[in-house]
Order: structure tokens, then sequence, then C-alpha cells
């Protein structure tokens, strides 16, 4: 599954454009603690900054998400340049039906999902477009294939969910994501007061009125 679009806010704009983007995929560990101790996601990033230092390997062992650094190849030159974090979750939503009564019946279900936790695109790239989209785009665009392929293959997963900043949500919703439907209950998180979004990879049913 692909990002269907991007838009960029203004057409006018210009972007600095690379010509060769070669990312390299690797699940976090601890031979590479080296390279990311660079990583720098911008001044007002810390909790993005410092997540890989002193979180990611908790979070690992711990089950509470497995973190992928985005390495971008360049003449045998190896940079972290992002970095995201994936869990599985699932999003309750109220099932409302009418019984035989005319009644209505609320009940509780969940849509299967992969929660993306975190994800960071170092200061340096987060302006670079390589050919028609954004590298931040195109990263997110990997790590929606993949969640789709683990749809197809590993396990049973109908929707991603994020919590989004309020600096990357025009980027989800320009990437096909929504905000999350009026029936939608999404599980208690630490990060409850950032905007909670979802994107469908896979047809589900809700009934409510």
């Amino acid at each position: 599954m692909k990002v269907q679009k991007y838009l960029r806010k203004n057409n006018t704009m210009m972007h600095k454009i690379i010509d060769k983007f070669n990312p390299v995929i690797e699940v976090l560990d601890h031979s590479q603690k080296m390279c990311i101790k660079e990583f720098y996601a911008g001044d007002k990033c810390y909790s993005f900054n410092n997540f890989l230092l002193t979180d990611a390997f908790n979070w690992k062992d711990a089950g509470d998400g497995v973190t992928y650094l985005v390495f971008n190849i360049t003449d045998s030159i190896k940079k972290v340049i992002a970095y995201y974090t994936l869990a599985t979750t699932s999003i309750p939503f109220i099932d409302r039906i009418k019984d035989d009564d005319g009644n209505n019946s609320d009940q509780t279900w969940g849509i299967p999902s992969v929660e993306i936790k975190m994800f960071a695109v170092c200061k340096e790239y987060q302006d670079l477009f390589f050919q028609d989209k954004p590298i931040a785009a195109w990263i997110l665009e990997h790590v929606i294939s993949e969640i789709d392929k683990m749809s197809r293959n590993s396990l049973g997963i109908k929707a991603i969910f994020l919590h989004s900043t309020k600096e990357g949500e025009n980027f989800y919703l320009n990437n096909e994501f929504h905000d999350i439907e009026e029936n939608m209950e999404p599980l208690h998180s630490v990060d409850d007061g950032l905007r909670e979004m979802y994107l469908s990879i896979r047809p589900f049913v809700m009934n409510y009125e």
C-alpha cells in the first residue's frame, strides 16, 4: 500500500531537492549507539532528540515498541536521518445496533492496529525533497507499506494509529491520515494531549447513530 498523495501547502514554494536517496532500514540494536548520538531533530524536539539514547532500548526490551533506524547511504557515509517506533494496539469503538424492540444496544469492539509511537526526521532532511515528495513522506510511505505486508503475511491489521504533534498535523493529513471518528475511543496514553489520527489499510465496518 502506498501513500496516495502529498499536497504541498504552496506549489510555488522552492524546496531543496536531492538527486540521490538510498535509504536503508535497520532495527535498533546496541551496536548502533555511536550512530544515534548525533541524531538531532531540532531545538524544539527535545523528546525526539533524546528518545534513541534514553528510552528506545528500554521500550524494545519491555515490549512497548520496536524502533527502526533509517540511514541514507551516500558515498560510503552511513548516517541516521530518521527513525520510527512501532507497537501493536487496538482502536476501541462503539458499535450501536438496534435490537428487535428498536432500542439501541452499544457494544465495544476493537480495530486491530499498529501504532506509530515515534516518528522523527533529522533537521537536515526535514525540508528536503526527493523527486516529487519530501524525504519524510518517502519514509512514511515505506512504514505504511511494511505494515501492509505484515497485515498480509503475519498479523491481522486493519489500521494505523498515531498521536500527532501540532507541527506534524498537516503532514499526516496530506498523507491520508484522518482524525479519529466520533465513536472511536482510543486507549489512554501519555500522549493523549496530542491529535489522535488513523489510516485504514483494510476495510472495517462501524455502525453508529
